[in-house]
């Protein structure tokens, strides 16, 4: 690629029609965690957006601005939803400036709110810190020579926010619609040690195919996210529903009127939890939390919490669903044979729930999965952060694995 190549070609400014460019159609790419793509594309087909995986985090579709509203208010798995405003070929620095300072940012941007330029990728040798720089810089040479002023500039997602994804020659403009991720949902009022991210407890639900069809207990239960995200599953809650700010709050063009009467038709879709959840952990201090966390999610009285043994895990009904997180020693410390015993124990209690329900595993220290001893009936991976992690699902009253049932764990390579 010529670093000084120029370029005639006008940017193309994906989305702007209609008011402040709002009823404009453009391409959405909506991210997640590392693995759950499959999942978060099949979330979209459920809210009749077309949905093409084209990364291990990332889904493709088309809509609105509007259209970004409702999918931040309703999806369980993305992180944020992205929406194209424009694209041109870049080769260089100063075809980037040109490119940006090209778009029509005055129908989307408003000069009394700030906004921030994060960059996913950069082209031409330029770091992303570089290219965040430049683009900002471009953004606000436009406002002002429109305007007359320009918004402030924030490292804050706090206001607008807009990524640049540079690759090769190609340069791709987004609204960042959500700012915050959408994994912060509201109601994490307590947190204990290596918390399970918000999403990535829907998307193991939801990929492993839970829906509220049955009893679910999450033993090692810690802070609640795996029972509140499956009292929110079974109660049809959008998982926005409590959050008070998005990106696209701080966009021309939003009616806050709109957006109300949207979380209203949401809420209004709301049932019962019709089936039992119960969460325990062997740590007290988790269970307050939970129980904070429950009650600020509004299911407090849909989840039984108990400090228990796992053991002694209170059951949740005959044919239920067991869903765990065990630690895995990289998280917290544990060495390689207390997750090791850990996972023998997972086994055990496991196989004394026999009832014909079935068992959701996810282990992050992958020689040790086999510890269980149960049957895999399916196994697929995800990523909480940088640590690769299997799903481990189990029909429970199946025969035992009895290739597990060696006691030299250091035998055992990866699932």
């Amino acid at each position: 690629m010529n670093a000084h190549r120029s370029h005639n070609t006008e940017p193309a400014a994906a989305g702007s029609s209609g008011d402040a460019g709002r009823a404009g159609v453009a391409a959405l790419a909506v991210t997640c965690a590392r693995g759950l793509a499959p999942v978060l594309a099949d979330e979209l087909r459920a809210v009749g957006r077309a949905a093409v995986v084209v990364e291990e985090t990332c889904v493709e579709s088309r809509g609105t601005l509007a259209d970004c509203e409702e999918l931040n208010l309703r999806l369980r798995t993305a992180h944020r939803v992205l929406w194209l405003w424009g694209e041109f070929e870049a080769g260089s620095e100063a075809d980037l400036y040109r490119g940006v300072k090209g778009l029509a940012w005055e129908d989307v941007l408003r000069t009394d709110r700030p906004f921030m330029v994060r960059a996913a990728s950069s082209g031409a040798g330029m770091s992303e810190r570089a290219a965040a720089l430049r683009t900002k810089d471009a953004i606000a040479d436009r406002m002002r020579s429109r305007l007359g002023r320009r918004p402030d500039s924030t490292s804050k997602p706090h206001g607008a926010v807009v990524v640049v994804h540079w690759v090769a020659s190609r340069c791709r403009l987004f609204l960042d619609t959500s700012g915050v991720p959408l994994s912060f949902r509201g109601y994490r009022r307590r947190a204990v040690a290596a918390p399970l991210r918000e999403t990535l407890a829907a998307g193991v639900l939801l990929g492993a195919g839970w829906r509220g069809q049955a009893p679910l207990a999450n033993p090692m239960c810690g802070s609640g996210t795996i029972a509140i995200e499956a009292a929110w599953i079974a109660a049809r809650r959008a998982p926005g529903v409590l959050r008070r700010s998005f990106a696209f709050m701080n966009l021309r063009g939003f009616d806050a009127d709109a957006w109300e009467d949207r979380r209203r038709r949401a809420a209004a879709e709301e049932r019962p939890v019709g089936v039992p959840i119960v969460a325990a952990d062997v740590d007290g201090a988790a269970v307050a939390a939970a129980r904070a966390n429950a009650r600020a999610a509004g299911v407090e009285d849909a989840i039984r919490l108990a400090v228990a043994e796992l053991a002694d895990t209170p059951p949740a009904g005959r044919g239920a669903w067991y869903v765990l997180n065990p630690a895995w020693g990289m998280r917290i410390g544990g060495g390689e044979e207390e997750v090791a015993v850990t996972h023998a124990a997972i086994g055990r209690f496991l196989r004394a729930r026999a009832d014909g329900g079935r068992a959701v595993v996810i282990s992050g220290h992958l020689r040790m999965s086999r510890r269980i001893g149960l049957r895999l009936a399916r196994r697929w991976t995800v990523f909480h952060g940088p640590v690769e992690c299997r799903v481990l699902e189990f029909e429970l009253g199946g025969p035992p694995d009895r290739s597990a049932a060696a006691s030299g764990f250091e035998r055992y390579g990866p699932v």
